[in-house]
């Protein structure tokens, strides 16, 4: 089959969890035998690169891009045709757009079986673009309640979003969260697949010593890290900035003083290996929050807010925390485009209690070890086949 996926998210490297789970989508559908094109820009919807500094980082992973026109840069990464293409301006709307333009091309020009559509798309330009292409089923694989344009945690809501989506093939969601959401926000319903993307440590690595937040952000929930990094003066925390990360943020980070900041890394497994816990402290309706399982999967353990998909990724292992989830969004957006989260108060009794917890040997040793069978187990239900089935369906 002639698969081709097109998404405004970045290709390489590969932070984000939506773009982890289709990268290795696509990567385990090559590797079954079938044809895969995928169309990308060289930054992310939050962030845009210059050329020169995209083909720097895939010099880093000893990628060699051939240049097959003014702002297309292809390359063969395990089995996968890339295109990823730079936009001048770095506007996440202009990125989109010239994305468009090269996917309808590409769809002349390749032929694809069918296309996938991935979700990470202020204005779903690319699925209305997929969509007029009659006789090319589409498949559009949702990741987060924020880009459907549909319901209320939408950041960019779109009056045309459920028509677009009626004509998908299928709908994919990550999580019978999102399952349930746009079916009570459009009325269609989705097959919840997840993608096998995760690491499993033959056992739980030992335990590190700091504690561990990824992406810290207003959204993410930075205030219950800052208040944890207060509650526990002793403690080592570690941030790894991640899209929703802004300057004013960072200066918060460095201003506190055991709270280090880390690179992130494309084998997340690096940086979960080394922690004692990871918090994810999300006060919006995370899909599913595939870091959850990720962590789990080397034996670190989690603790995360009780909101949107996150009780499903923590497979049943305690952890789960009540926060005041965020009830939407200012009709502004911060330096990294994402619409600022009207705040509410938190309280943070329960996260220092559990926090406290888990710096207890004892306590740690079990939950490693429950988490990391919990992870072992989910991933082993996980296949590529079940993909394939979807596929074929949608181009029955």
């Amino acid at each position: 089959m002639r698969i081709l996926l097109c998404q405004n998210a970045e290709w390489v490297p590969t932070y984000g969890g939506a773009s982890k789970a289709n990268r290795t989508l696509m990567e385990q559908l090559a590797a079954r035998g079938h044809e895969c094109l995928v169309i990308v820009p060289t930054g992310s919807m939050h962030w845009g690169w210059p050329r020169h500094r995209f083909v720097e980082e895939l010099a880093v992973r000893s990628i060699v891009p051939t240049k097959v026109s003014s702002d297309t840069d292809a390359f063969l990464l395990n089995g996968v045709r890339v295109e990823a293409v730079t936009e001048p301006s770095r506007a996440s709307a202009l990125r989109s757009i010239a994305l468009c333009g090269r996917l309808d091309r590409a769809i002349v020009t390749f032929k694809p079986d069918c296309i996938l559509v991935g979700s990470e798309d202020r204005a779903q330009r690319i699925l209305a673009s997929a969509t007029k292409h009659v006789g090319v089923p589409v498949i559009y694989i949702a990741r987060s309640s924020s880009m459907l344009g549909i319901g209320p945690m939408a950041f960019f809501p779109n009056s045309s979003a459920r028509s677009l989506l009626e004509k998908a093939a299928t709908i994919v969601t990550n999580s019978s969260y999102l399952a349930d959401y746009v079916w009570r926000y459009s009325r269609l319903k989705s097959v919840v697949l997840d993608v096998a993307t995760y690491e499993i440590a033959p056992r739980p690595e030992p335990p590190g010593s700091e504690v561990l937040m990824i992406n810290p952000c207003h959204i993410k929930g930075i205030d219950i890290l800052f208040g944890l990094a207060s509650n526990f003066p002793r403690t080592t925390f570690t941030a790894v900035p991640g899209w929703g990360t802004t300057s004013a943020d960072l200066a918060a980070l460095a201003d506190r003083p055991n709270i280090a900041l880390a690179a992130p890394d494309d084998r997340i497994a690096n940086i979960l290996q080394r922690a004692r816990m990871l918090l994810v402290p999300s006060l919006w309706d995370e899909a599913f929050g595939r870091v959850v399982v990720e962590a789990m999967a080397v034996g670190t353990p989690v603790l995360a807010s009780d909101m949107g998909g996150l009780p499903e990724a923590m497979l049943g292992v305690p952890g789960l925390i009540p926060v005041q989830g965020i009830e939407g969004y200012e009709n502004r957006l911060d330096e990294r485009g994402v619409p600022i989260a009207k705040r509410r108060s938190q309280s943070l009794t329960a996260w220092c209690d559990a926090t406290s917890d888990l710096l207890k040997d004892t306590v740690h040793s079990e939950r490693s070890s429950l988490a990391h069978d919990a992870a072992k187990f989910y991933a082993g239900g996980l296949s590529i086949s079940a993909w394939e089935l979807v596929l074929e369906c949608a181009t029955a």
